[in-house]
Order: structure tokens, then sequence, then C-alpha cells
């Protein structure tokens, strides 16, 4: 059994699972989209080391639509019984990348899977305009993988058979290192006697750190001794620094720029608390949001907007953090005010963390989700 795996691209968080796939399966990868992913978000472009040993291919993006145009020569020109494609819309080319994957593999009589994680937010003006292509593919294809239930219902609602939709739930490649918790201490250093709040995340509108922001200032009338940490770069860098200037809270307020992934341990263990404070922008979700799963495996209890994928499936309210409605500044506050109020509730939720990551979110379960898919096709 052949699989051609086609994906946008190779990020850490996905390279156990790719592995994992590549040691079960003779399977190439395709990664339509490797170089734009990674600038965009600010990161440098990586050798992919962990797959030295597959079949992997980096199609390139030197002209509009030359990755899809390279895609069509190896899906017309290589032997597979099963492509896996993304229902995605954006850039252009990767709704061509769809409809290849799909209407070649119809026409050459092999199996379709696709992986979405859609769940349901309003949608964009595009993907209105293309949902009866995408909305067929997504009732016509063999397979649906997604990351949670959410997605999941949401993909049913599309027109998806239910039987035909598998959950694979996303994974985070840290772990807790004896180096991190030295590191940590250095870092405890320069924040002595002080709460921290940590955000791990691009810094763009749709991120609502503006938000967190505000919330962060009404904080400040009622704890002395907390400081708001931010990771990331991105082009809302500069109206975020005025926001805290405006607000007088410039001095607790710490953009630290960009932090490679293997390096975010530290900070991690030295949160007390981590925000996803996602907004529903233009159109655009956070489809998941893998740094909650990064702070869950540090022990840090999670407040979370609805805004966020991930949110339904990993946060319980009250066990290990709280989910709050999108754009609610006041609720934020709250949420962090009570956590920063209770030590022992923190720790108690931060344990909670770690358990359910442990227990619900890992490449085991991943690779099981992908397996269970491909016995459903019954290709022998």
């Amino acid at each position: 059994m052949k699989i051609i795996f086609v994906h946008n691209t190779a990020m850490p968080y996905r390279m156990p699972f790719f592995k994992e796939l590549s040691e079960r399966y003779d399977i190439k990868f395709i990664f339509t989209q490797f170089q734009r992913s990674f600038k965009r978000r600010g990161m440098a472009i990586p050798e992919i080391r962990e797959l030295k040993n597959s079949d992997y291919k980096i199609l390139d993006n030197r002209f509009p639509m030359e990755n899809a145009l390279r895609l069509l020569f190896i899906l017309l020109t290589n032997d597979f019984d099963i492509v896996v494609g993304s229902i995605d819309y954006i850039p252009p080319s990767a709704l061509v990348i769809n409809f290849l994957c799909f209407f070649i593999g119809k026409l050459k009589g092999k199996k379709t899977i696709f992986w979405s994680e859609e769940w349901g937010w309003p949608m964009h003006p595009l993907r209105k305009m293309v949902s009866p292509f995408l909305n067929y593919i997504i009732h016509n294809c063999d397979v649906l993988m997604v990351p949670g239930k959410r997605h999941g219902e949401h993909m049913i609602s599309l027109g998806a058979p239910p039987q035909k939709v598998f959950i694979l739930p996303n994974a985070t490649n840290l772990t807790i290192k004896a180096s991190d918790n030295l590191k940590m201490e250095k870092l405890r250093y320069r924040w002595q006697n002080q709460k921290i709040i940590l955000y791990v995340g691009q810094l763009r509108k749709l991120k609502g750190i503006h938000y967190l922001i505000k919330a962060f200032a009404k904080l400040k009338s009622k704890v002395d001794n907390v400081s708001l940490l931010i990771i990331g770069k991105g082009e809302y860098e500069g109206k975020l620094i005025n926001l805290c200037r405006n607000l007088n809270v410039d001095n607790d307020t710490y953009f630290l720029g960009f932090v490679k992934n293997e390096d975010l341990g530290p900070y991690y263990l030295l949160a007390d608390l981590f925000v996803m404070p996602s907004v529903i922008d233009r159109g655009f979700a956070e489809a998941w949001a893998l740094v909650v799963n990064e702070a869950m495996t540090f022990k840090t209890p999670v407040i979370s907007t609805d805004a966020v994928g991930c949110a339904f499936e990993m946060i319980e309210n009250d066990v290990n953090g709280y989910v709050i409605p999108e754009k609610d500044e006041n609720a934020l506050y709250r949420s962090m005010l009570k956590l920063l109020s209770d030590d022992h509730l923190m720790e108690k939720m931060g344990k909670s963390s770690r358990v359910k990551v442990e227990k619900e979110f890992t490449y085991e379960k991943m690779v099981n989700g992908f397996n269970q898919a491909i016995k459903f096709l019954k290709i022998h």
C-alpha cells in the first residue's frame, strides 16, 4: 500500500507524527508551502532532520501556482493507493492543491483522505465562495481526519458521513528537560517574587493580545507582584507596545521577541498562568493553538477564549483553567485574578493540565487515529 501525503509544511510539532508514519507505511510526503509557512511565523527555514531517512519532497514556489503544477506532475506519474490532502483555501494555490488531490485521486480510482482543522467559526468570504467545491470534497472523500470532536461535528454538519470522520488529537513535541529547570531558575532571578502571566505566539490582531493587555492593566490595580511576558514577533508589536504605555503597564510587560520552539520550556516552567486570548478576525480563527498543549505539558493552568479550536477539547472550567468569551477583557481579568489569588488552585490546575495532555493528546493517539482511518479503507 502506497500513500502520498500532501501537507503545507513540516512544523516541529508534526515531526514525531510524520516520522512514525514513515516507519509504518510506504509513504511519500509532499510539502507545498514549506518556506512560506516558516517565513510567515518569522522563523528560520530548517532542515528536516527527522525525515532524513524518509521519502519527502519540498515543492518550489518561485512563481504563482508552481507548487500546484509540480504536484500535478507527481500525482499523474507516481503510483499510489491513497492520497492525503487538506481542506484549505488560502493561498489560492492551496485550493487548487485540494482539487488536484481529490479529482486526480478519484480519476485514478484511488482512496482520498482529507485533513481539516475547521471547527465552525464564521466563514471568510472566500470560504463561502468556494464552499460548494470544498463541501463536495468533504462529502465525497473516503475519510476525513480532524483534531477534535468539535471539528468532527463541524465536518458532519457540512455533509461528511459520521462513520468517515476520525479524530487525530494534536500533540506537542516539547517535553520537560533537566536543562529547562536550570534555565528557569536563571529566569526566576530576573523576575523575583513575581507572578508570571505568559503568552506565546505571533503578534497579530487575530491573537487578541490587546485584550490581554487591557485585562492585565485592570489586574495590576489589584495585584502588585505580577508581570506579563509576551513571546513572539509580528506586525502588531508596535501597537501593543504603545497600548502598554498608554495603560501604564509598560514597566510590567516584557516583549521578549521570538524564542525557538526548543527553548520555550524554561518560560513555560516559569509561568504561573498561560493565556491564549485569540479572537475571530475577518473570517479567521485559531484552528487549534499548539501552545496550549505546550503550556499544559509544563503543568500550567490555561485561560483561553472560545475563539480557539483546542479550548473545546483541552480546557475544563475549574479543573485546569477557564474558557472565556472572546473579546471580553473583563472575563479575562476576573479569571486571571481568581487564579493568581490562590496558589493552591493554580498548583492543582497545573497538575490537572499535565495529566490531561499526557492522557489524551499524545502522538500515540494521533498515530492510532491515522491507523484506524487506513483500516477503514480496507486496502490490502
